[in-house]
C-alpha cells in the first residue's frame, strides 16, 4: 500500500465520520428549538464550562458531567445517536498498535476492484470449489494446484518463497476460475490485490509509455507496491514494439525486488512463452529460487 493510497482512505473515513457529526449536530439545533428543557440545559451547560475556564480547575467537572448525561438521556429519547467511529478498531485513527487498521486496507481494496475492473460478486471463494465433476486424475490435479494456493498464497502470502506462480493450459480448464478463488480469498483477509487481464496490463503499459506528464509514474505505482497481482490470460495481448515485453520485465523485476506475489495464467505453454517474450521474461517465470509453474489439464469445462 502506497502513502498516497493511505491518506485517500483515511481521508474517505473522516469525511464518512463528519457526515455523520454533522447529521447528529443538525438534530440537536432542532432539539433546543421545539424543546424546552434540554435548551435550558444546554444554557447551564455552557455557563458552567465557561466558569471553569475561567476559575482554570475541575471545580464544576461533576456538575457538567452530570448536565450532559441530562441532556443525552433527552436527546435518546429523540431518538438522536452519539456519531459513532466508523472504525471500532482503530476509532477512525487508521493505525493500531503501529500497523496500518483494515480499515484501511478494505477501503484500498475497494478501489482497486473499481480500477481492476472487477465484479465483486464474480470473485469466488474455496467454498464455492467443486471437484466432484472432474474424473479422478483430474481431481486429484486440481486439488494438489488449489492446496498450493491455499497453504503459498492465501494463508501465507507474506512468508511464501514463491514470488512468480504462472499457471498454463488450454482454454477452459479452469485458470480463471481458480484466480477468482485466489482473488476472492485474499480480499476477505484484506491484503491489497488488483486482478486484471493482460490485455489491460498491456494497456496500462502503452498509456504509460505515451504519457509525457509529471505524474505518469502513478498509472504503474500501484502495480508495483500492491501485495498481490494476478494477470489473466498472458499471452492474448498483442505485443507492442518497445513497450509489451520491456515493461513487464521491469515489473516483475520491481515487485520481486519488493517481495511482492504475482500470479499468472497463460493459454499457452512453457516453450510458447519463451518464444512470445524472450528468455529474460521467461527465466523470471520459472527461476525456481523464488517462481513455481503449474500445468492445469482436463477438459474444456465450458463446453
Amino acid at each position: 500500500m502506497t502513502n498516497l493510497q493511505y491518506k485517500e482512505a483515511l481521508k474517505k473515513i473522516k469525511e464518512a465520520f463528519n457526515e455523520r457529526e454533522n447529521i447528529y449536530f443538525e438534530a440537536q439545533k432542532n432539539l433546543l428549538k421545539t424543546n424546552k428543557e434540554y435548551a435550558k440545559l444546554n444554557s447551564e451547560l455552557k455557563d458552567l464550562v465557561l466558569k471553569n475556564a475561567e476559575l482554570d480547575n475541575k471545580k464544576f467537572d461533576k456538575q457538567i458531567k452530570e448536565l450532559e448525561l441530562k441532556m443525552l438521556e433527552i436527546e435518546k429519547k429523540a431518538n438522536i445517536k452519539l456519531p459513532e467511529h466508523i472504525c471500532k478498531i482503530c476509532n477512525d485513527e487508521g493505525t493500531v498498535n503501529g500497523k496500518i487498521c483494515t480499515c484501511i486496507k478494505t477501503i484500498v481494496n475497494k478501489e482497486l476492484i473499481k480500477k481492476s475492473n472487477i465484479d465483486e460478486m464474480n470473485l469466488k471463494t474455496l467454498e464455492d470449489c467443486d471437484f466432484s465433476r472432474f474424473d479422478e486424475k483430474t481431481r486429484k490435479e486440481q486439488q494438489k494446484i488449489y492446496k498450493f494456493f491455499e497453504e503459498e498464497i492465501i494463508n501465507n502470502i507474506y512468508n511464501s518463497k514463491y514470488k512468480n506462480v504462472l499457471v498454463c493450459g488450454a482454454p477452459g480448464v479452469g485458470k480463471t476460475f481458480l484466480f477468482s478463488v485466489v482473488a476472492g480469498e485474499l480480499l476477505k483477509r484484506n491484503i491489497s490485490t488488483i486482478y486484471l487481464s493482460a490485455f489491460n496490463l498491456n494497456n496500462l503499459f502503452l498509456k504509460f509509455h505515451t504519457t509525457f506528464s509529471e505524474d505518469k509514474f502513478q498509472i504503474l505505482e500501484p502495480l508495483e507496491n500492491i501485495d498481490c497481482l494476478l494477470i489473466d490470460d498472458l499471452g492474448t495481448e498483442p505485443i507492442l514494439n518497445n513497450v509489451t515485453g520491456e515493461y513487464l520485465l521491469s515489473l516483475l523485476k520491481e515487485r520481486v525486488m519488493k517481495g511482492k506475489t504475482t500470479l499468472i495464467n497463460s493459454n499457452i505453454m512453457l516453450d510458447a512463452i519463451n518464444d512470445r517474450y524472450g528468455e529474460r521474461i521467461f527465466s523470471r517465470l520459472v527461476d525456481k529460487s523464488n517462481s513455481i509453474a503449474f500445468l492445469m489439464t482436463s477438459k474444456n469445462n465450458r463446453l
